[in-house]
């Protein structure tokens, strides 16, 4: 996966007098970002999503981005209920 656009972004394109529609996207993206395969398990995604510092992780298959999981999503699925 070449990019990410992070969620933070569209708020530092208000901050940093950028408007948001005709702003660019690469500015705020993330350079090769870190993935997870369909098969990992939630504590794995956490895993990295605590160690990197970020709060999504693009799930990919076969070099496909297929998804997206955030630690919302970790979170549910933690919950008894689910």
């Amino acid at each position: 996966m070449p990019a990410m656009l992070r969620p933070p972004a569209r708020w530092r394109t208000s901050s940093s007098g950028c408007a948001p529609r005709v702003a660019w996207v690469e500015r705020w993206m993330t350079l090769d970002p870190v993935t997870i395969g369909p098969d990992a398990t939630a504590g794995e995604a956490l895993d990295l999503m605590l160690k990197g510092g970020f709060r999504h992780l693009p799930v990919e298959d076969g070099g496909a981005v297929i998804g997206v999981i955030s630690m919302r999503d970790v979170a549910k699925s933690t919950t008894k209920d689910r």
